[in-house]
């Protein structure tokens, strides 16, 4: 049985709209974004936060046998391993990120708090 909790949320007033293939993502907004995948490798670019305190929850809802991979500039953060976190790669149906905003050396920063294996990179 597949799931439609993703779509459900991207109706709701907490859906943030998938900017499709090249568009940016947005940088103020709290909330869940369903990406689907049309054809071909898809890129987005995410920026810096707006401000802290932004919660968003990224979910590859519909996949037509390619991937989205979004750009963090600046780099961000990982939770709970070292590094940076510079790409996020969606494969396969059901694979997330959850994105929080903070603030690294008075720097606004997109931190992942969570993620399925292989997303992070």
């Amino acid at each position: 049985m597949e799931h439609r909790i993703p779509s459900g949320m991207a109706r709701s007033e907490w859906g943030i709209l998938d900017p499709k293939h090249l568009g940016k993502l947005p940088v103020s907004q709290t909330g869940v974004m369903s990406i689907k995948t049309v054809s071909g490798a898809e890129t987005n670019t995410l920026a810096a936060p707006s401000r802290v305190g932004l919660a968003m929850l990224l979910v590859l809802d519909t996949n037509a046998g390619t991937s989205r991979v979004i750009t963090l500039s600046p780099t961000g953060m990982k939770s709970g391993a070292a590094g940076a976190l510079t790409t996020l790669t969606l494969n396969l149906v059901g694979e997330f990120a959850q994105l929080v905003s903070i603030t690294q050396a008075g720097a606004l920063r997109w931190l992942c708090i969570a993620a399925s294996t292989g997303v992070e990179a």
